[in-house]
């Protein structure tokens, strides 16, 4: 992300400490920890939205990863940058698809919700608030506001 600022620090050799501890070039994907090789859509997710995958099948198997998880792997803090990593890869019908997703937004307003709940529905978690702003983020998926050009963090390493 480009905000017209020197560079704080060289990201380069961080980057590449990164995917040196927690890529699996035999899955494409990238593990939890550094003592495991297990896989979470939501560790994937941040790393690919934040350009760390090291090439083009890194990001589609991280696409397959959102594909076959959908929002049960994103949990609500990542949902903001699974969203934004599938638009900046132009990833436009399976977008909008989440976007249209039954068990999500739109349960949450099936519900009675104004997208504030804290969960997909009030029964997904013992103690769901039911304002939560966090969930609001869905009308910034709607808007045309250019985010895969204005969050396109790879351009930068």
């Amino acid at each position: 992300m480009n905000l017209n600022l020197p560079q704080y620090k060289d990201v380069k050799p961080l980057a590449e400490s990164f995917r040196k501890a927690f890529y699996l070039p035999k899955a494409k994907l990238f593990r939890d920890s550094v003592e495991s090789d297990h896989i979470s859509t939501m560790g994937n997710i941040y790393a690919a939205f934040f350009g760390l995958c090291p090439d083009k099948e890194s990001k589609t198997a991280v696409i397959e990863l959102i594909r076959r998880k959908r929002f049960s792997g994103s949990n609500l803090n990542a949902t903001f940058s699974m969203m934004m990593f599938l638009k900046m890869q132009n990833e436009n019908e399976l977008y909008w698809s989440l976007l249209h997703d039954e068990n999500a937004w739109l349960r949450t307003i099936r519900e009675g919700g104004k997208r504030t709940f804290e969960g997909w529905g009030k029964d997904s978690k013992w103690n769901t608030s039911l304002f939560h702003l966090f969930m609001s983020s869905g009308i910034f998926y709607l808007m045309d506001w250019n985010v895969e050009n204005i969050l396109d963090f790879s351009k930068d390493q």
